[in-house]
């Protein structure tokens, strides 16, 4: 009777072990060898050495070169595959862990199958470390190639060289290389978690969660990495479109990266996408205000929005002008009459030259000489200033206002930097030249009433009154005053002897 009991009892309790899965791991590992030409190698043998265990399991490979462990206890493997006529390949660390079903795939290529690998040959070992070395050394003086050669003859001989998979990730990534980068770092993530595994000191278990944290947050922000990197390449190679394009590509992943909205700014401005460029500043202050590059760059933008504006309404006013060119003196006006109110102080003198032209256009006499008078007073350029005031002095001219030139001529002549006295002399000269003295004449009245002291003005007027005017008397009245006041031998001499000329003929 307890016989029958205790079998029953221990029946039931293989039962429960059975259903709950107590007691027998599921882990299981499928390794398929084939060799250079994806052919299966059979009977290859397959070891499998459980690391924290110890223990080391092998199988064969059947006729489509697979064997196939079961019932793998949890822990992590070093698996390597022993074949007549091909060379020893080892893979490092496979986990199997928590029912994992895990497949993997060598590919045998002929050699020594008696060579050694480095867990079986401590040579093996300080050879790697020595590549290693090497390797790294070769990082510092920045020649990647020989650093890469290095590290990866390192690794063939031992794989699970943390470092030097390390290294060669930020090699393969400095090279643009982002699959085999990848690669590595995971291999980095599996090597410092199969050592996590079978680490006992509370210590180095937390040094290798650290590194292990790391690594994966390298991984996360690789994909912002490279984004930055094309950024940079397309910056520098005036692509500013194709960098745009790539800054939303990394806002899209980091949409409070502040630095990210600052770059896609600066690349618009180039594009002259100014008010896009502006809403891309303003979001980058808006996420972190202490940044002054930020603010800088807003203010530089606002410069170049006005710029842009006023160039816009430089060129509106050039095409008006442009009607005027072409005789549409009254379309002209009524186009400068619908941007008046947006024209921005540096185009205001502009804005009256060229209303000016098209109320001279019209022989328009009192718009023109106030829009000519607005032009030169409110003009910023200086270089401008004489082109106004030397076309209104032309237009008046050829009009004969020249009482109306006398007006206005002393209080424009100043903004444009000229003397009054000199600028109506040369007037005086024109005047003289084409035979108009009875204008010269009022031009140099003008002078001595502006310029008492202008010698010259009283000699003129002499000459013009005794020749033209034929009036002695003020003939006389200016000569003398010359003689006064004048320093020119030759003219001196001259209002002498009209003088004596005069005195003779009374």
């Amino acid at each position: 009777m307890k016989k029958s009991v205790i079998k029953n009892l221990i029946y039931c309790v293989i039962m429960v072990l059975l259903f709950t899965g107590i007691g027998f791991a599921a882990n299981t590992l499928e390794v398929k060898c084939v060799d250079e030409n994806g052919q299966a190698v059979q009977k290859a043998k397959v070891l499998a050495f459980a690391l924290q265990n110890g223990k080391t399991s092998n199988k064969k490979t059947n006729k489509e070169g697979i064997a196939f462990f079961n019932k793998m206890k949890d822990d992590y493997y070093r698996i390597w595959v022993e074949a007549k006529g091909y060379k020893k390949e080892l893979k490092e660390f496979i986990p199997l862990l928590n029912d994992t079903q895990s497949k993997i795939e060598f590919k045998l290529i002929a050699g020594d199958a008696k060579a050694p690998l480095y867990f079986e040959d401590n040579l093996i070992r300080e050879r790697a470390d020595t590549l290693f070395k090497a390797g790294t050394e070769a990082i510092q003086q920045r020649d990647l190639a020989e650093a890469e050669k290095r590290l990866k003859e390192s690794i063939e001989l031992y794989p699970s060289q943390i470092n030097a998979n390390n290294n060669l990730a930020f090699i393969y990534f400095s090279t643009g290389r982002v699959d085999e980068a990848k690669a590595c770092y995971e291999q980095v993530i599996n090597i410092a978690e199969t050592f996590k595994f079978l680490e006992v000191d509370p210590n180095n278990i937390a040094l290798y969660d650290k590194q292990i944290a790391q690594t994966k947050e390298l991984l996360e922000t690789m994909p912002l990495q490279i984004i930055a990197a094309d950024v940079d390449k397309a910056m520098k190679a005036g692509d500013f479109a194709g960098a745009v394009s790539k800054l939303d590509e990394m806002i899209a992943l980091q949409p409070e990266n502040a630095g990210a909205y600052f770059q896609k700014a600066i690349a618009l401005t180039r594009l002259s996408k100014l008010d896009e460029a502006d809403a891309a500043v303003k979001k980058s202050i808006e996420l972190d205000a202490s940044q002054t590059a930020f603010t800088d760059l807003q203010g530089q933008i606002a410069k170049m929005k006005e710029a842009q504006a006023t160039n816009k309404i430089r060129d509106s006013l050039l095409e008006i002008d442009k009607l005027n060119a072409s005789g549409e003196y009254e379309k002209a006006l009524s186009s400068l009459a619908e941007i008046e109110s947006s024209i921005p102080d540096k185009l205001i003198g502009a804005f009256w030259w060229i209303n000016g032209r098209a109320h001279r256009g019209l022989n328009q006499k009192d718009e023109t000489i106030d829009s000519y008078k607005k032009a030169l007073t409110k003009e910023q350029d200086s270089q401008n200033l004489g082109i106004y005031l030397n076309e209104l002095t032309n237009w008046l001219l050829d009009q004969n206002y020249i009482d109306e030139l006398m007006g206005v001529y002393p209080e424009v002549a100043p903004a444009a930097s000229i003397d009054v006295a000199n600028g109506l002399s040369a007037i005086a000269d024109r005047l003289k030249n084409k035979g108009d003295q009875t204008g010269a004449q009022t031009v140099f009245e003008k002078i001595i009433e502006i310029s008492p002291e202008n010698a010259a003005a009283y000699y003129e007027l002499g000459v013009i009154y005794f020749y033209e005017v034929n009036d002695k008397e003020k003939a006389k009245v200016y000569l003398e005053k010359y003689i006064e006041i004048g320093k020119d031998n030759d003219r001196l001499n001259s209002a002498r002897d009209f003088i004596t000329l005069m005195d003779s003929q009374q």
